[in-house]
């Protein structure tokens, strides 16, 4: 085991320090340790947050007790003491570390699947040999059990505001991440013939014809849940602009068509005697 932990370690090369805030616009999800025990007994509790748009962590803190204490006593690893990476060359073999800069004690959390902005809850991958707790790394104790739940409170990312016309069939699209998805609905009056619609996949379909008399703006409120604290809300305008208005040209009637049609052939004969030259 011990030379695969340090096989492990030159394949990743040097360790860099990528703790860091999330950046404006990404989707972070925090993921906490369940039920993570490792062969001796002891347990590892905590979580952290990684947002794999910008392959970061923030907000973390790990801590390991119990089991051989004596080679192992109880530690936290957090940005305090330690530094973090994911492996994103093979992160189920390897995945997230914190590592002890002092003593290079380590600790490496793999889960079966990479880590994604879906969360969910991701396994350990107990096959690896690349799991578990070590000092540079032996001794060694690997995890026996234990998952990774990764979740994200919602947040709408559509505009809170859009336009329809009367008379016309209009739809708009609202948007939302979260793991889990979270499942959107509306408060406040819409206007006759609009309705919202949750579609289950973390978005809802605005659409529908307004009917007479219906132009106005109708403020409504959105909000996106999915079991994580704070729910997320939007001030939503919907505008519904007035039905366009169609002039129809005048009916000439059978006397104004005879009549047209004797203008149109005295102004053909006309030309026609000019171009000849009469008068």
């Amino acid at each position: 085991m011990r030379n695969a932990a340090v096989t492990g370690i030159r394949r990743i090369g040097a360790l860099t320090l990528m703790l860091c805030a999330a950046s404006a616009g990404a989707f972070p999800v925090t993921w906490t340790l369940s039920g993570t025990t490792f062969n001796d007994g002891g347990t590892a509790s905590g979580a952290f947050v990684y947002d794999a748009d910008t392959d970061t962590f923030s907000s973390w803190s790990v801590t390991v007790a119990g089991g051989d204490t004596a080679t192992f006593p109880p530690l936290t690893y957090d940005a305090g003491t330690s530094i973090s990476r994911y492996d994103t060359f093979n992160p189920t073999l390897v995945g997230a570390q914190f590592i002890v800069s002092a003593s290079m004690r380590q600790l490496r959390l793999p889960g079966v699947v990479p880590l994604s902005d879906a969360g969910g809850t991701v396994a350990l991958n107990l096959a690896s040999g690349f799991q578990g707790e070590c000092y540079n790394c032996a001794p060694y104790r690997p995890f026996s059990a234990g998952s990774l739940v990764g979740t994200a409170a919602p947040a709408i990312t559509s505009a809170a505001a859009a336009t329809f016309r009367a008379g016309q069939a209009g739809t708009f699209a609202v948007t939302a991440t979260g793991a889990p998805l979270p499942t959107l609905a509306e408060t406040g009056a819409l206007p006759a013939g609009v309705t919202f619609v949750d579609n289950g996949n973390g978005s809802a379909t605005l659409a529908g014809t307004p009917g007479p008399g219906t132009a106005g703006t109708y403020p409504v409120t959105i909000t996106a849940s999915n079991g994580i604290a704070p729910d997320a809300t939007q001030n939503f305008v919907l505008t519904v602009s007035a039905p366009l208005v169609v002039t129809q040209a005048p009916m000439l009637g059978m006397y104004g068509t005879v009549a047209l049609g004797l203008a149109l052939l005295s102004a053909a004969m006309l030309a026609l005697r000019r171009r000849r030259g009469l008068r």
